[in-house]
């Protein structure tokens, strides 16, 4: 491979808010055989601040490079690439027309997905974060398209609930709120790009849902994009390199491992309150008619108080991860050494890293 064919390889990101289906999407898309997706992680915003105006790469930048996205928490634990392997594939390449959009492509094209592959022509990632990234992302991969995903607002909060540490319910409802406006605001500067769906439109109709997303992104759809189930499970049957990466990972998408269905749809009627819906409608209510997902309950139900301070923990929250990953890399280094001692010494985490922990480390319950 030239750099002239990594230049034609296309790049496409789903954005949504988190529980929405993107893993079941990126899954599909992983299926096809001239796609790549792999597991979600924060690879590209963790190295961005740092080597995106790198202007000169040798092989000195390129060894501290591979050692930095090693960092990466899910990239190390998920993606299972070998260091080694990809150390001579990049260096490889002529090193004087490399720059980080190139890199990251080769990054993308060494994770040993699953699925049978032919000529690649399409890299997908996703991630939920990705809703308040959107203009890194694009100043990286000025070319990309996006696909946003959204899913109804109630099924997606009492999902979320399942496993996310925070819980209060208004914060949670910002968050779907939120992350989708953010979305919407990139989308209104770069409409072309994006393709929009309803997560209830692509379990109901996966062939039409996924038909519309391939004529986007500029592939064709192939019928293994349904049918994905068989080989992962055999995959993660057979390969004990894999075994305890995808099975920690089927924990939390455990529905990865059945045909498509609609099961998920209304899930929140058995598993929330008459309470809990009222204030997640009062905060949802009007962005979800754009939609269809309208009330079942009076707005006047809600509380005024408990919206705005949900909205300001959202908030904070989000300001607290843009921040961080600003932040120069050897800060966020010291952060990461000395929040991996915590864990590993006393099993402590923070809001904002108990998942990424606890997903990586099931082998050790």
């Amino acid at each position: 491979m030239t750099i002239e064919d990594l230049k034609q390889i296309q790049f496409a990101f789903i954005v949504a808010r988190g529980r929405s289906g993107t893993t079941l999407l990126r899954t599909m898309l992983n299926a096809n055989k001239h796609t790549i997706s792999p597991f979600e992680s924060k690879v590209i915003v963790h190295v961005k601040q740092r080597y995106q105006d790198q202007q000169k790469w040798d092989k000195k930048v390129v060894l501290q490079f591979i050692e930095d996205i090693y960092e990466d928490v899910k990239f190390k634990s998920f993606w299972a690439i070998d260091k080694e392997f990809l150390t001579d594939r990049i260096l490889s390449f002529p090193l004087e027309q490399l720059n980080l959009n190139l890199l990251m492509k080769i990054v993308f094209l060494s994770f040993p997905t699953e699925f049978e592959k032919e000529k690649i022509m399409l890299l997908v990632d996703k991630n939920p974060p990705y809703a308040v990234f959107l203009d890194d992302l694009h100043s990286i991969f000025p070319e990309a398209k996006y696909i946003h995903l959204v899913r109804d607002y109630r099924d997606n909060i009492q999902s979320i609930k399942k496993t996310n540490p925070i819980k209060n319910i208004s914060v949670l409802a910002h968050g779907w709120l939120n992350d989708n406006l953010k979305i919407e605001k990139f989308k209104a500067k770069y409409p072309q790009k994006f393709h929009t769906l309803k997560y209830e439109d692509l379990v109901s109709d996966p062939v039409t849902g996924l038909k519309g997303i391939c004529e986007h992104l500029g592939i064709t759809f192939q019928d293994e994009m349904i049918s994905f189930q068989s080989k992962l499970r055999s995959e993660i049957d057979n390969n004990t390199n894999i075994q305890k990466e995808h099975k920690a990972f089927l924990k939390y998408h455990g529905n990865l491992s059945k045909p498509v269905n609609t099961e998920s749809i209304n899930k929140w009627k058995k598993y929330l309150s008459d309470d809990e819906v009222a204030q997640i409608e009062y905060i949802c209510e009007e962005y979800g008619k754009k939609y269809g997902y309208l009330p079942t309950i009076s707005h006047a139900k809600g509380s005024f108080l408990k919206s705005k301070l949900g909205y300001y923990r959202y908030e904070f929250n989000a300001f607290v991860m843009i921040f961080y990953y600003n932040l120069p890399f050897w800060f966020r280094h010291m952060i990461r050494t000395i929040t991996r001692f915590l864990y590993s010494k006393f099993g402590y985490t923070t809001v904002y890293n108990r998942l990424d922990y606890s997903i990586v480390n099931e082998d050790k319950e």
